[in-house]
């Protein structure tokens, strides 16, 4: 069985990710999704998790959408006639699916579970 942790850069997955090494829970890797539109900060959070975590032997992947973020947000024709699906937030989540999808393939690459 693998042990695979969804890591976002935030608060509470940082959390989680060093709370499971600190108590020696079983964790085979750590997967995170660039949406490409996160603060820098995050991305300075998700450096620093990445090698204290690779530190430990712990696998570490990026995932990414295989397109441009800014093509889906701004370009890609969709159901309705127009054009990108506009910013996320609120009732618009069309990023959160496109993350879904993309662990949701990862965890069927290494043989895990599919992600909901």
């Amino acid at each position: 069985m693998n042990y695979i942790a969804s890591f976002s850069g935030g608060k509470d997955s940082t959390a989680m990710v060093l709370r499971l090494m600190e108590e020696r829970r079983p964790l085979d890797h750590v997967v995170f999704f660039d949406t490409q539109l996160e603060f820098g900060a995050v991305y300075s959070v998700v450096d620093k998790v990445r090698r204290i975590v690779e530190d430990a032997g712990i696998r570490f992947t990026t995932l990414r959408n295989k397109d441009s973020v800014w093509m889906d947000m701004l370009a890609r024709p969709t159901r309705s006639g127009k054009y990108g699906y506009g910013w996320c937030g609120g009732k618009c989540r069309w990023i959160t699916r496109f993350k879904q999808q993309e662990i949701g393939r990862f965890l069927k690459s290494v043989g895990g579970a599919s992600s909901t």
